[in-house]
């Protein structure tokens, strides 16, 4: 992660991407998890369990979604894209993320933006020893911890 702090525990790490979430001007949109199978392993899973989020704001990607989006890759959220249905409810919001090349690896260094949707795909699914935690791939990339610096190494 570049020009971040590291935190020796990723609580702390929250904390502190908190405080700075907090000076930030704009509305948070709020995003919970949802797990499935033993809390033991669901807390343990590198995907946070609740993360707000709001337009401007650091992030980190936290999987590999494809040939240029991999993980550790870091941008700022550029927009929210509330889809709705023919009712007029929300029934998606899509996370637009904007990359740049300074922050991310590989030979196709240009800036790109990817949107990530809140519905349920295996694009948003951390399984991990028969359980489940459903939660964009991102976090606040302000702080981190060594495990997740590890875990941005080891994809």
């Amino acid at each position: 992660m570049d020009g971040g702090r590291v935190f020796s525990s990723q609580s702390a790490a929250d904390r502190y991407n908190g405080r700075v979430l907090a000076t930030l001007p704009g509305k948070n949109i709020s995003l919970d998890a949802t797990d499935r199978g033993a809390a033991e392993i669901t807390s343990q899973s590198v995907a946070p369990a609740g993360l707000k989020l709001r337009v401007g704001v650091r992030v980190l990607c936290l999987k590999n979604v494809d040939a240029r989006l991999r993980i550790g890759a870091v941008g700022h959220i550029g927009a929210f894209d509330y889809r709705r249905n023919a009712a007029g409810q929300i029934v998606d919001v899509g996370i637009v993320v904007e990359f740049s090349a300074t922050h991310n690896a590989g030979a196709d260094r240009a800036p790109f933006t990817y949107t990530f949707a809140t519905a349920l795909s295996d694009q948003n699914t951390f399984s991990e020893r028969g359980a489940e935690r459903v939660q964009i791939p991102l976090r606040l990339a302000y702080a981190t911890s060594p495990a997740q610096l590890q875990a941005e190494v080891r994809w």
